[in-house]
């Protein structure tokens, strides 16, 4: 019952059905159960959540060594203030990241389970409807047009048959099959077989939530564009990791956050150039802010170098915090879509412990000191302000345009239909 997808290829069908066992009438109910217990199920066993495996990807970051040793490079020159925010943020990034990405692939494991397919062969000379998981070398399948070819198989009559490898090969152009023997010249040269699709995972993301390159970007760039005129740094290394972490802290909970209906009523694409557009639109309205609250501290507080590390860290970290609620949302006013409550504790957590910081016992550790009550009422004032021009600016981005793309685009119908191949596979559920 041994022969390879090479050496049946090359040999007549009739001595292929010789070799495994079989007969032009397929193999009898009973054969099949022992050759099932024998071999085991015809299934991809790719979708299994395997906890250690997801661990070793959070692991296996340029970045995340990178941290690392920044963080022992701190503790050697005594910033150990600094070495504890870097492991804080290393530990909750991994923490974070493989709890998404765990329960990720647990949730298409599920949902992978629940897929069924059958395939139509021959049992006892009847065509009869078998699980593809329940498929033994030997069986004889019928396959029309459209069906998946649910195994690796040998073919015995072909007329002007067609099998699209794309999922395979990566070729457009669909491969002629036939029933004669063909000598293969590569592993993926058979045209005398019709080979069982890969399972392509599309559901899964990779949540590494250490890819918070944007906000420190942002952080970065607005801190060297006020260096041009400052004497002095706008925030310390410290503050501005602690910056991050806080705001990594209040808004690890995204992943419990509701979503509105009518973004669920039909299905939509990951969409790169809408993000790159999202990013043109709203990142400069947050640097638009992050100078008014320069020309705030110097202009009118006339603050020194402690004072406006502490001003521009609370207006910050509130900033980028809060509009999250804005954001979240294409409804507009943004209180007509509730949040989940673990997602509003902790970004509303996360802003009050900004606030507080420059008044508490540690803000000398941090550099930070107390502001004066007038800041306090003009950086309300300014947040109030950024959160209204930011819902303003939702609905105009959001706005209806004539002829413009919905929020789901239909693919080309070969893509389609590639897609649906690629995903019909199923997987027996262990014990």
């Amino acid at each position: 019952m041994t022969l390879s997808l090479a050496e049946a290829a090359a040999a007549e069908a009739a001595r292929v059905l010789e070799s495994l066992g079989s007969s032009p009438t397929g193999l009898s109910e009973e054969e099949a159960r022992r050759r099932l217990r024998q071999v085991g199920p015809n299934a991809v066993r790719s979708h299994g959540a395997r906890p250690l495996a997801v661990l070793a990807r959070q692991l296996n970051s340029p970045l995340l060594l990178l941290l690392v040793a920044a963080a022992l490079v701190s503790i050697v020159v005594g910033e150990h203030a600094d070495a504890g925010i870097i492991l804080a943020i290393v530990g909750l990034s991994v923490g974070l990241g493989f709890v998404n990405e765990y329960r990720s692939e647990r949730a298409i494991e599920a949902l992978h389970e629940r897929i069924r397919h059958t395939a139509l062969t021959l049992r006892d000379g009847r065509a009869v409807a078998v699980d593809v998981t329940e498929l033994v070398p030997g069986d004889l399948v019928r396959l029309g047009v459209g069906d998946v070819v649910p195994a690796d198989l040998r073919l015995l009559e072909a007329d002007g048959l067609q099998c699209d490898e794309a999922v395979l090969t990566g070729e457009p152009v669909p491969e002629a099959k036939t029933a004669k023997p063909s000598p293969t010249t590569g592993p993926l040269d058979l045209p005398s077989c019709a080979l069982m699709g890969t399972v392509v995972q599309v559901v899964v993301k990779r949540l590494v939530a250490i890819e918070d390159l944007g906000n420190i970007q942002v952080l970065c760039t607005s801190a060297a564009g006020a260096s041009l005129f400052l004497g002095f740094l706008p925030m310390l290394p410290t503050q501005i990791l602690l910056n991050n972490l806080l705001y990594d802290i209040g808004e690890m909970t995204i992943p419990t956050d509701r979503v509105d209906p009518e973004l669920l009523e039909r299905p939509s694409r990951w969409d790169t150039a809408f993000i790159r557009r999202f990013m043109a639109f709203f990142g400069p309205i947050s640097s638009l802010f992050d100078f008014a609250t320069f020309g705030v501290l110097l202009g009118v507080l006339h603050a020194g170098a402690v004072e406006f590390r502490s001003g521009w860290f609370v207006e910050s970290l509130a900033t980028q915090t809060l509009v999250i609620f804005v954001i979240r949302t294409r409804r507009t006013p943004s209180w007509r879509s509730r949040p989940s409550l673990p997602l509003l504790v902790t970004a509303l957590a996360c802003a009050t412990v900004g606030v507080v910081l420059p008044f508490s016992p540690l803000a000398g550790l941090f550099g930070f000191t107390a502001l004066p009550p007038a800041f306090m009422g003009i950086l309300a004032g300014m947040v109030a302000v950024y959160l209204a021009l930011a819902e303003a600016g939702k609905a105009w981005f959001y706005r209806p345009r004539a002829g413009g793309e919905p929020l789901a685009v239909e693919r080309p119908r070969r893509v389609r239909r590639i897609e649906r191949s690629a995903a019909r596979w199923s997987r027996r559920a262990t014990p």
